[in-house]
């Protein structure tokens, strides 16, 4: 025949020591009345109430059975000496939820993962020595620009300069490298770079919109230097120079001092319309074609910028 709790009403077997809706520990028929000791109550056991459910409307008497459920739980625990007794009588109260016992097997602030789609723990970085996580990016990223642009005008081919000579940038909007004590002298669209002393120059003249090539220009021009004295033409021939069409034309003549001048002009037409003449004069006597620097290092060393050209 059921027997009923004294404390909460609930029923249980005869048989049973522990009441099923509360918990507490039952005396069999009669049996005297131990002497069991206080019950806490919930404040005085924070660690075996991890969540405490709001009061429930009047009429309702679960809430505070939950909590002298747990209580009983605890208390029941400490008296038989193991918390796997507690963990039995909790699992077998109402059918074992599963549920509930892994509630209670939860550390106390630890965040239960959902299953289903997303990172599992597993991927998350996990930190080092230093405390840095791993897979973070060391050392410098690739890729990174390297040295620093040159300055002046750029498109000229680069050649160390000899001893004595220097680049200039004219302001004519093209840049070469002279003897160093070789001065400037502009006429118009020409500028010559004169030695100090002699009939020795480079001259650099400068055509906007070119109505012809190079080679078809050296023609027409030398028309003109057939009536100097003594006139010989060494070389005219078509060449490529800055990577286009150019021309080269070699000649010599007398001068009105009776001297024979050795003169050598390159050519060409830029990209954009412009002709470029690099024109080099010296006496006869001082123009060696195997030990010559002047002219050569123009050549080496010529440049353009984007100055406009009236």
């Amino acid at each position: 025949m059921p027997s009923f709790c004294p404390d909460c009403g609930s029923s249980a077997p005869p048989e049973a020591r522990f009441c099923m809706g509360c918990g507490r520990l039952r005396q069999a028929a009669g049996a005297a009345t131990p002497a069991v000791p206080a019950t806490p109550t919930a404040p005085d056991l924070p660690a075996l109430v991890p969540d405490v459910t709001p009061a429930a409307p009047s009429g309702s008497a679960r809430p505070s059975r939950r909590v002298l459920k747990w209580v009983a739980i605890g208390l029941a625990a400490f008296l038989a000496g193991g918390v796997a007794t507690a963990a039995a009588l909790y699992v077998g109260d109402r059918g074992g939820s599963g549920h509930r016992a892994d509630r209670a097997g939860t550390p106390s602030g630890a965040t239960t993962r959902a299953s289903g789609p997303g990172p599992s723990a597993d991927a998350s970085p996990t930190a080092t020595a230093t405390g840095n996580p791993t897979g973070s990016p060391t050392g410098n990223p690739t890729g990174a620009p390297v040295g620093e642009p040159s300055g002046g005008p750029t498109g000229g081919p680069a050649a160390a300069l000899p001893a004595g000579f220097v680049r200039r940038y004219d302001p004519n909007g093209f840049s070469l490298a002279v003897r160093s004590d070789w001065q400037r002298s502009p006429k118009g669209t020409q500028t010559d770079y004169r030695a100090p002393v002699g009939e020795q120059y480079l001259r650099v003249g400068v055509i906007a919109a070119a109505p012809q090539s190079s080679y078809e220009n050296f023609l027409g021009m030398e028309r003109g230097a057939r009536k100097r004295v003594d006139y010989q033409r060494v070389e005219m021939r078509k060449n490529t120079f800055q990577d286009r069409p150019g021309a080269r034309w070699e000649f010599t003549y007398v001068n009105d001092a009776g001297d024979t001048v050795h003169a050598v002009d390159q050519a060409y037409v830029a990209a954009d319309g412009t002709e470029y003449s690099i024109y080099y004069e010296c006496p006869e006597a001082l123009y060696a074609p195997a030990a010559d620097q002047v002219f050569s290092t123009a050549l080496a060393t010529w440049s353009v910028s984007a100055t406009d050209v009236d």
